[in-house]
């Protein structure tokens, strides 16, 4: 009867060494992390920028919407930086200098505390804080249409100069268009635009620095 060459052979029997361990998890974690980069770059055209953004463009005059509205602009572009379609909220196209009137909201600003100094009237602390500011009225209406703005794509839109200050910011919304531009379902995302934002921008010479001009 013939021997079995395997049968003849030791058995080596051992066990991977803690050194050999933390290599193959090190490998892992670097395999897992290229492919979150990798997913995130397929998402984001720029990944220096933020997947949609606020882009100033310039502050400028533009014809009023509605009465009591000051003739200074700030025109912005919404820029669509992602892979995605997005969609945003508007009434109007119009043909004057005025833009395109998109959806926003003025919030005034979150009040974190409130700090009294020891060199303020008693009589003026028991009289409470000043009266604060109207704020401005965004734009909404109960009538609207969309906009979809395509991957790397911008819109340029302009709101009164006024609808961001010290005391308040101003609010714009869109939506990722995942299931398409008719799906009412997907959520909306909240996009916030501050008096910083502006005044880092803003320069000294209004006729500089501008990157356009409204449309005619």
């Amino acid at each position: 009867m013939a021997k079995s060459v395997l049968a003849d052979q030791p058995v080596v029997r051992g066990s991977i060494s803690p050194i050999m361990i933390r290599v193959l998890l090190l490998v892992i974690c670097l395999a897992a992390t290229s492919m979150a980069q990798q997913k995130t770059s397929d998402f984001v055209l720029d990944a220096s920028r933020p997947y949609v953004y606020l882009a100033f463009d310039h502050v400028g005059p533009r014809k009023p919407l509605v009465p009591g509205e000051a003739p200074e602009g700030l025109w912005l572009r919404l820029v669509n930086n992602c892979r995605v379609p997005i969609t945003v909220k508007v009434y109007g196209e119009n043909s004057d200098n005025s833009g395109i009137s998109i959806f926003d909201e003025v919030i005034r600003n979150y009040s974190e505390g409130v700090v009294v100094s020891s060199t303020v009237d008693v009589g003026e602390v028991l009289a409470g804080p000043p009266p604060a500011k109207p704020l401005p009225r965004g734009y909404s209406s109960e009538l609207y249409s969309t906009i979809q703005i395509l991957p790397g794509k911008d819109l340029l839109f302009s709101v009164p100069r006024d609808h961001v200050g010290p005391d308040w910011f101003m609010r714009v919304k869109f939506r990722l268009d995942v299931h398409g531009p008719s799906k009412d379902f997907d959520p909306w995302t909240e996009l916030d635009y501050f008096e910083a934002f502006a005044q880092r921008q803003v320069p000294t010479n209004r006729h500089e620095g501008q990157t356009s001009t409204p449309p005619k």
